[in-house]
């Protein structure tokens, strides 16, 4: 690198560390954007952003008169003092001022920065950035939201060596300001697009006052982010240029998007079953394009529906057109309810569904037609368009609920959600709908709902386990308005308690057939036969999610009673082992077990809560904290030699048919593995 780049960023390090000393003890702030102040022309430039901060044009406010008129006087004199003062010496400029929006209001800010070296040493330039104070911060927010990070302004030479680049690079690109300076900011230009960067810059060198582009910037991870620039020659500073540099990936990514979703939306137009037009409410209601479905209910063609308007089919005068239309057009309303003249001279009673939708640099009305003469001959006392709404929620088989979206009232509930909540309606919703909440639920997304005019906005769907029902739904949510004109969330809960059940049960099945996989490889893979059966026992407790597994063997007494001794043991962790109680040693079945032994031996499994079982079978279990078990039998042969038993200390629960059948195959295979050591062994094993 040369000196001077290298005493540049040197420099600039040591302002961007002073201005953030200067900042620690000032209140919290989101920045605006950046600005550049000659000392010498007393002229100041500002970033794009600030300009949108305001509510002005940034291309076009930029081009006018000095900027500090966007500050009332008194601000501008205070400003302009501390800018000179501290031009002409080392002083870092750090104050609050106002700034004048488009709407006369004005918005406190932060402003701050300081000088920056010139190449024969001196110090007659000053960059820094402006923050906005307090509920400023929620506007610039909202600013940010549609364009990205904050502008970044470069200064470089004609050769595009950079000279200075703000600190909003390092959000915007990745790479930090100090690493940028001395560097050929050419080199970062997509190879596609340098021959348009090199033409504006050839523009500039020609006499042009800005040179305007848009071309793509290669990020610290090779990627490539679109951009717009706004570059002019810098006042009193021959060979350098002032570069404001725009994001623009996200609207690229919104322009590409708005294509596929305007290919959907022509399909849905042209091929849907119901009456479509767009409308243009500007042109007295002119209708732009109508559908084949419109042509065949209006016996009109669709050339001949081209050259007319509402106003032709619509038996409302003019003015009552026009109203209706501004509603649906500022989203106040959007369903109405007219009455419509065929090309035959009938007269149908509709209902239109109406809402604005971007078309070119216009915005149209796509209204969906509904015909309900019969509906209306047979309901002669039908309601208005939204009573209609709410009866087709009644229908629905699901709860649905309107809620006022700030004070968290219940406005309505259908029939299906009555039956859930009860008669809710004119109740808190976080009270009533679900449990144990001492305010709004801090999963609401009320505030999700609205667009950033604080309309409604695209529906949210979603998937949620009620806390009061302790029921999952795949919920829709949207935001819509009331009758009498407020903001209302609009939620349909589609149960799918059942299909997380199967879910569930399919992952369980599929955790436990792992689990015998694994139990069958440890019986045929492991020598030892007593450690090949604690590691098929250990891999069946955690598939099957128990908290103990045992193994017990057949013998017979003296008598000839048959007995059991417990021989193998697997317990989860916490659990208390009972492989050394000298009650589960020489255990006969009868009396108290021979229910088991009879299902046992043949070949059927006993299941189930425990206080579901016998009373003897259940003071006994009892005492090793068994809630729940399932007990199959090990078969050698034809021969019933033993079982293997799993206990739910937790919870009472039963077994399905998949996973005795499952585990039963694990029993069999620990039984021939059993009937091979007893075969090796002469049969000494029991």
């Amino acid at each position: 690198m040369r000196d001077e780049p290298e005493r540049l960023r040197a420099e600039n390090a040591k302002l961007k560390h002073d201005l953030d000393a200067s900042a620690l003890a000032h209140p919290a702030r989101t920045p605006i954007g950046g600005w550049l102040y000659d000392g010498e022309t007393r002229t100041m430039a500002l970033s794009g952003s600030v300009y949108r901060f305001l509510g002005l044009d940034p291309l076009t406010a930029a081009e006018e008169a000095s900027a500090l008129r966007i500050l009332p006087p008194e601000d501008a004199k205070i400003l302009r003092e501390k800018l000179d003062g501290a031009t002409e010496g080392e002083e870092i400029v750090a104050t609050t001022v106002r700034l004048r929006r488009h709407d006369g209001s004005l918005a406190e800010v932060f402003w701050r920065g300081g000088n920056v070296m010139e190449r024969d040493g001196s110090q007659r330039r000053m960059v820094g950035e402006i923050a906005a104070i307090n509920k400023d911060s929620e506007a610039h927010a909202a600013i940010m939201a549609t364009t990205g990070s904050a502008d970044v302004v470069a200064i470089h030479d004609y050769e595009g060596v950079v000279r200075y680049i703000s600190p909003s690079a390092k959000d915007l690109f990745g790479y930090p300001s100090e690493q940028l300076v001395g560097v050929n900011a050419l080199d970062f230009v997509h190879p596609d697009d340098r021959s348009g960067v090199f033409d504006s810059l050839a523009a500039l060198l020609g006499g042009a006052a800005v040179a305007r582009g848009e071309y793509r910037l290669r990020n610290v991870d090779d990627s490539y982010r679109w951009v717009e620039s706004v570059a002019k020659p810098m006042p009193n500073e021959e060979g350098l240029v002032v570069n404001v540099v725009r994001d623009t990936q996200a609207r690229k990514e919104l322009e590409r998007s708005r294509e596929g979703e305007a290919e959907f939306f022509r399909n849905l137009f042209n091929l849907h079953s119901a009456p479509m037009f767009l409308v243009d409410p500007q042109e007295d209601g002119a209708i732009v394009d109508a559908n084949e479905a419109a042509a065949s209910f209006y016996d009109y063609s669709i050339a001949e529906l081209r050259r007319m308007s509402v106003n032709d089919l619509n038996m409302m005068t003019r003015e009552e057109i026009k109203n209706e239309m501004n509603g649906a057009f500022r989203l106040s309303k959007n369903v109405f309810q007219f009455r419509h003249r065929l090309a035959s001279g009938d007269v149908r009673d509709v209902l239109v569904y109406s809402a604005p939708i971007p078309r070119g640099r216009r915005t149209l009305l796509f209204s969906i037609i509904h015909d309900v003469t019969e509906l209306k001959r047979v309901e002669s006392g039908m309601r208005d368009s939204f009573e209609q709404m709410k009866a087709v929620f009644d229908g629905m088989d699901a709860p649905v609920y309107v809620a006022d979206m700030e004070t968290y009232e219940i406005l309505f509930v259908n029939k299906y959600g009555r039956t859930v909540w009860g008669d809710a309606e004119g109740n808190v919703c976080w009270q009533t709908l679900q449990e144990g909440m001492t305010g709004p639920c801090p999963f609401c997304n009320n505030d999700q709902l609205l667009n950033r005019e604080g309309k409604p906005g695209a529906p949210i769907k979603w998937e949620f386990k009620n806390t009061a029902t302790k029921r999952w739904y795949a919920l829709i949510d949207r935001a819509i308005y009331w009758t009498d004109g407020r903001l209302a969330r609009l939620e349909i809960a589609l149960d799918i308690q059942d299909r997380k059940e199967a879910e569930r049960k399919l992952r369980e099945q599929r955790d436990l057939l792992a689990s015998v996989a694994r139990a069958a490889q440890s019986l045929v893979f492991e020598t030892d036969f007593g450690e090949a059966a604690n590691r098929a026992l250990a891999a069946l407790g955690e598939g099957a999610k128990v908290d103990r597994v045992y193994v017990f063997e057949n013998y017979r007494a003296e008598d000839g009673a048959r007995m059991i001794n417990q021989r193998f043991e697997w317990t989860a962790p916490g659990v208390e082992p009972q492989i050394d109680n000298p009650d589960l040693q020489a255990l006969p079945y009868y009396p108290d077990f021979a229910r088991w032994e009879r299902a046992l031996e043949a070949g059927k499994s006993i299941d189930g809560p425990v206080e579901d079982f016998p009373e003897a079978e259940r003071e006994f279990l009892s005492l090793q904290g068994i809630l729940s078990l399932l007990v199959v039998p090990i078969i050698d042969g034809e021969e019933f030699v033993g079982f293997i038993g799993f206990d739910d200390c937790k919870r009472p629960r039963r077994w399905d048919e998949e996973t005795v059948n499952l585990l039963k195959t694990s029993a069999a295979a620990l039984g021939a593995r059993w009937r091979n050591e007893r075969n090796e062994s002469g049969g000494d094993e029991s």
